[in-house]
């Protein structure tokens, strides 16, 4: 996933429109993939979208997700022969190469567990759906529940990673300029980080247990 826009993307330069669009489809798809993902869970995977929203979900998250791996990959193999020496990472540029190496790692086991499956048409949706439920509900020994784990933590980083995600691009862009308009634009983006852990959470709740963690039920 994408690392904080410090290596070719600093505060005035300019950029491309290939990086800004590999910037972006770091982000925007993973708020697509939650966002898409809560709503089937909230509405208990009902069929009602049928192929047209597995169409929308290819063309707003797997193929800008394809597009951001396939250029970081480039990337990478062009600076390899000759990379000069890079300093020390800071904390924090550690804690969103986490959460992005984690919330990739998320993605790809819940396409290959759920997603795969369904665009292939080997399962039904309501199968599914019934699939997420029994992994979520499960447990291993001394009933540690590690599926629900599992997503619970891809959930945390993708929250984090689109907050981390959306700050990196905005400050790219100059759209920081001011101490004051900092503080606030980033109090409302880890916000929004914050609200999508809390909804995604509770779908993981309702999905593993039958009931809403904090939610109203319907």
């Amino acid at each position: 996933m994408s690392r904080a826009s410090t290596d070719s993307s600093t505060k005035g330069a300019p950029r491309s429109a290939a990086r800004r669009a590999f910037e972006l489809a770091g982000v925007i798809p993973l708020l697509a993939f939650v966002i898409l993902h809560m709503v089937d869970a909230h509405r208990g995977g009902a069929d009602e979208r049928g192929q047209s929203s597995l169409a929308l979900e290819v063309a707003l998250v797997w193929l800008p997700l394809g597009f951001h791996v396939a250029y970081a990959l480039r990337d990478a193999l062009r600076r390899s022969g000759s990379r000069p020496p890079r300093p020390p990472r800071s904390r924090a540029q550690k804690v969103g190469a986490a959460a992005a190496w984690l919330s990739l790692g998320f993605v790809v086991l819940h396409g290959w567990h759920i997603r795969v499956p369904l665009l292939r048409g080997m399962v039904t949706r309501e199968a599914t759906q019934l699939e997420l439920v029994r992994a979520l509900s499960s447990t291993i020994g001394f009933g540690v529940p590690l599926w629900a784990l599992a997503y619970t933590l891809g959930v945390a980083a993708i929250s984090l990673h689109v907050s981390l995600g959306t700050e990196a691009f905005l400050r790219a862009e100059g759209m920081l300029p001011a101490a004051r308009s900092t503080g606030a634009v980033r109090a409302v983006v880890y916000g929004i980080g914050l609200l999508i852990f809390a909804v995604g959470f509770d779908a993981i709740a309702l999905l593993s247990t039958g009931t809403h963690f904090w939610l109203a039920a319907p």
